[in-house]
């Protein structure tokens, strides 16, 4: 009966800001993913160009769109059934999520640095 009192008198939920803390951590982790991806070959081809090596706009524009609608999903979910406490759920989702992410950001950082383009010696200025 006290936690059909709290709910009615709109107290806030516990889970609340742990869905908020994990809501942020997703989209910085998504951030990192495509920091630490740039000028690597990526082997998700909807994430490369015809290089076969990471395409940072199109990779921005993906998981944007992914980690938008899917907060987008839990947000409007919430908002339709405010009695059932979704937020523990979506805690949970959006910490696994972003845990299998950050297992792959911590594999990209620890791939040797891509090479640079080097100045072809033709074009390259002359030293005297």
């Amino acid at each position: 009966m006290a936690s059909t009192l709290g709910a009615e008198t709109g107290a806030p939920r516990p889970w609340k800001k742990r869905w908020l803390v994990s809501s942020a951590a997703l989209v910085a982790v998504n951030i990192l993913d495509v920091h630490s991806s740039r000028g690597l070959r990526e082997a998700n081809p909807l994430l490369s160009d015809a290089s076969g090596r990471f395409a940072t706009r199109r990779a921005v524009l993906l998981k944007g769109a992914i980690t938008g609608g899917f907060l987008a999903f839990q947000c409007r979910l919430m908002r339709a059934h405010p009695e059932k406490d979704y937020y523990r759920v979506f805690t949970v989702a959006n910490a696994m999520a972003s845990g299998s992410l950050g297992a792959v950001v911590a594999h990209n950082y620890a791939l040797p640095a891509a090479p640079s383009r080097a100045v072809p010696a033709h074009l390259a200025p002359a030293l005297d």
